[in-house]
């Protein structure tokens, strides 16, 4: 088993097709391989081997193809932990990014 990538936690605003509907989401939580979506309608296809997500923050668009991991239903919502499959290099550099703000941030509270 890979050990777990460091999830930074974050909020960014994603559209989210399940490649039949598209919903809205909130990304709490991303890595260079996952990312989390919370407050996803709960007809949105856990099972579907075509989601396409594309996270908007900061001007800056991400489109990417995932693979659903684990949900947690709450009523008529659920938060999905997603795999994301091949990503793209412009998003592994903006992670990076995250990455390395986080740390200096730490750094400057320690």
């Amino acid at each position: 088993m890979e050990p777990r990538e460091n999830r930074i936690d974050c909020t960014m605003n994603a559209d989210i097709s399940d490649g039949t509907l598209v919903f809205d989401g909130t990304v709490s939580n991303a890595s260079r391989q996952g990312i989390l979506l919370l407050n996803i309608p709960k007809k949105f296809d856990f099972y579907s081997s075509k989601c396409v997500a594309v996270v908007n923050t900061a001007g800056k668009n991400f489109k990417l193809l995932m693979k659903p991991r684990w949900s947690k239903v709450d009523g008529e919502r659920k938060d999905i932990g997603f795999q994301i499959i091949s990503p793209p290099l412009k998003w592994l550099r903006f992670i990076n990014e995250l990455d390395e703000r986080e740390l200096a941030t730490s750094e400057v509270f320690h």
